[in-house]
């Protein structure tokens, strides 16, 4: 029996094609006015004028330093809140 959930699921393979977004993991919690991020692994896509996401909250990156693992970023773009995170 197919349920709505495999469904979903399914459309969902079938429209990214394989496509996936990068996970990455904040070294340490950030309060809301935080504009300095570090991360556990090399940044990689997380780039000067890339988009981050953190739960709800996107964040712009104004620059990154790939030796600290670390991104400048503006808080609560396009419209999200910011929030702290873990």
């Amino acid at each position: 029996m197919t349920t709505n959930d495999t469904l979903i699921t399914e459309v969902e393979g079938h429209i990214l094609g394989g496509d996936r977004d990068e996970q990455h993991r904040l070294t340490s919690t950030i309060g809301t006015s935080d504009t300095s991020l570090t991360f556990d692994f090399a940044l990689n896509g997380i780039q000067q004028g890339a988009y981050v996401c953190l739960d709800l909250e996107v964040m712009y990156v104004w620059q990154t330093d790939a030796t600290s693992r670390n991104a400048t970023v503006q808080r609560a773009m396009l419209g999200s809140t910011a929030a702290a995170h873990t």
